[in-house]
């Protein structure tokens, strides 16, 4: 298991559509390829739903999926 360290914040305040609470940093388990890694992303308290930002997904998740393909 290979642990990337993701920084993420609700500074906009976004919301769960569904049951209309704010998203928290909660801890998630992501698989890419043959690798499985532990992260913290914005998720839903109550329902689970996760958001993963543009920025997130084309920055630092990127950065992960083009380390974890050298290997």
């Amino acid at each position: 298991m290979t642990n990337f360290q993701l920084e993420v914040k609700n500074d906009e305040r976004i919301r769960c559509v569904a049951c209309d609470v704010e998203l928290e940093p909660i801890p998630v388990t992501m698989s890419y390829l043959e690798s499985t890694f532990p992260v913290k992303i914005l998720s839903c308290p109550r329902c689970g739903q996760s958001y993963i930002s543009e920025s997130l997904a084309l920055g630092k998740m990127l950065e992960a999926e083009t380390a974890l393909e050298e290997k």
